[in-house]
């Protein structure tokens, strides 16, 4: 944040179509990690922040936009990025170096709820998954890093400000060889291990899904908090290696050390969703 900018008008007074002027220093810019391209007027509407067309002049360091009547104007830096789906949104991360999911997506909290990121070097488990609702177990993608691309869903067509590095003069030329992210989203499944007679959890036991015998999703049972927990993403059917797997509509069977616990139907490409093993068997009450 640059500058800041307070106006009213009498109450009795007409409101006048105006325009909005803020003067800056452009060293100050330059020290902030911020270019002056990325400058922008702002208006702070019951919504949130809008941003105004803005005219910049480099030469005598002012920024000037179209006025919005009384309230506060804002110069502000930040790279956008348009999230036009209410749902899933690919995008690109344009901002060199890596920040926190939630640091780097401040600026739509509230607005969105799961965000996937693919590693193609992690042959094992190339996805990774961050949702707001989810235990921090099941979040093992911790950050966003330049040159990678992530699915994020938003529960609204919305704007992502993301804030500028020092050196993201730089990045705007290097997203060409950004990695591609598969559009096939997995679905993740997460929950408590129960034991009962013939099983009990542990930490390092293996965890599988299988649909129609064929294997769609691996992992280990951990620790946390007391309890024994696994998180799993069944891979979606895209053919080749994934033939038979996820597809809305299956159910995928779940064997923890090699004893089948029970079924998972697949509602929800990208869905992340609880399902503690065995699950429960709640028979009816019957009164005599």
């Amino acid at each position: 944040m640059l500058a800041w900018l307070t106006t009213w008008w009498p109450r009795r007074a007409p409101i006048i179509t105006g325009s909005v002027g803020i003067q800056y220093l452009s060293g100050e810019v330059i020290d902030s990690g911020a270019d002056e391209s990325q400058l922008a007027v702002y208006f702070y509407s019951p919504s949130g922040w809008v941003e105004l067309p803005t005219f910049l002049d480099a030469k005598v360091d002012f920024a000037s936009a179209s006025s919005r009547g009384p309230g506060i104007y804002a110069l502000l830096a930040s790279v956008p990025l348009r999230l036009a789906n209410s749902g899933w949104n690919l995008i690109a991360y344009p901002i060199l170096g890596a920040r926190p999911v939630t640091q780097a997506l401040h600026s739509i909290n509230g607005s969105y709820t799961t965000v996937y990121g693919f590693e193609v070097n992690d042959a094992d488990d190339p996805w990774k998954v961050y949702d707001v609702a989810a235990p921090s177990y099941v979040n093992d993608l911790s950050e966003l890093a330049f040159g990678q691309s992530y699915w994020v869903r938003a529960t609204r067509p919305i704007t992502l400000y993301l804030d500028p590095s020092k050196d993201n003069a730089l990045a705007a030329n290097a997203l060409e060889p950004m990695m591609s992210t598969p559009s096939a989203l997995p679905f993740t499944i997460y929950g408590v291990v129960r034991g009962d007679l013939s099983l009990k959890p542990a930490a390092g036991m293996s965890v599988v899904a299988t649909i129609n015998g064929e294997i769609c999703g691996e992992t280990e049972t951990m620790s946390y908090q007391g309890q024994i927990v696994y998180t799993l993403n069944v891979l979606a059917d895209i053919g080749g290696d994934t033939a038979g797997c996820g597809v809305v509509g299956r159910s995928a069977e779940i064997e923890i050390n090699g004893k089948p616990l029970g079924s998972v139907s697949l509602r929800e490409s990208g869905q992340v969703r609880q399902a503690n093993m065995p699950p429960r068997l709640y028979l009816p009450l019957v009164r005599r």
